[in-house]
């Protein structure tokens, strides 16, 4: 009996712990294509997170630059407590947060990316927002008018859908922002046309819904149009990892198309497959 009554507290202490364990999550972080570039519109996705003690992130380096996570303030530089070190494209940077606090952190080369994750000891009540988006093709001619359209998993009134499009560099060539005002569904129209669209090349058309969504992308082809391939100066080639000298290079919603009518339908979502990180 003197041996039983050993035992069960040690196995009492072994199943707590393990109990305890069970709760820890791991959450991702994405550094999508094109974040190097000063005027992407979010360099991170989310750039802000609310997570458990003992929680892990993992960051995702999607872009074609090298990047660091490192917690601080671009003005005041790092704080001392996370360093992620060079974080090559494709890479990922994990970390357990095993204390409560506020972490701001940035980019040592690009400090334009910033980014916080709160630590608390329960649950926040801003759990990460999903969305989805589709286009209305795949392949588009030079002139063509693109429609977008999409979904998010909760809806916050009037907070902003950001939709931007970039080249196979990672450059940004336009971008519309969109209020959600009565409804978690949205759409939006871009224009291929001008000197940074290329015939023969493939975009990405990206979607992050305020600073605690995930971002959402899809794929789309600009084709030759029906009198032949159109020949387009281009003034800018560089990789996305050497920042661009062209200003002003990002489209606003005045300057691409409009939203679609009101007449025109919109898919639901469940017709909509959803193109996510992580």
């Amino acid at each position: 009996m003197l041996y039983t009554w050993y035992v069960l507290p040690i196995l009492s202490i072994i199943v707590s712990v393990t109990f305890a364990a069970s709760f820890a999550e791991n959450e991702q972080v994405v550094i999508p294509l094109g974040a190097s570039d000063p005027t992407t519109p979010f360099s991170l996705a989310p750039s802000v997170l609310d997570i458990q003690v003992n929680d892990t992130v993992r960051w995702q380096n999607d872009d074609t630059a090298i990047h660091t996570i490192t917690t601080g303030t671009p003005h005041l530089g790092f704080d001392g407590r996370i360093d992620s070190g060079l974080l090559s494209p494709g890479e990922t940077f994990s970390y357990k947060f095993g204390k409560s606090g506020v972490y701001e952190y940035y980019c040592l080369f690009h400090p334009w990316m910033t980014g916080l994750v709160n630590v608390g000891e329960s649950k926040s009540t801003h759990p990460v927002i999903g969305i989805s988006i589709s286009a209305d093709k795949t392949s588009y001619n030079y002139g063509d008018v693109i429609s977008i359209s999409g979904q998010v998993s909760r809806f916050v009134p009037n907070e902003q859908v950001t939709v931007w499009i970039t080249d196979p560099d990672g450059r940004g060539i336009a971008i519309n922002h969109i209020e959600t005002e009565n409804s978690n569904i949205f759409s939006t129209n871009f224009n291929a046309s001008g000197e940074l669209w290329t015939p023969g090349d493939i975009y990405k058309v990206y979607a992050q819904y305020g600073s605690r969504s995930s971002v959402a992308y899809t794929t789309i082809e600009l084709g030759s149009n029906s009198t032949g391939t159109v020949k387009l100066n281009q003034t800018v080639q560089t990789s996305s990892n050497i920042l661009p000298s062209i200003p002003g290079r990002l489209l606003e919603s005045s300057q691409a198309a409009g939203a679609l009518p009101n007449s025109q339908s919109v898919p639901e979502f469940n017709q909509i497959t959803p193109i996510m990180f992580g």
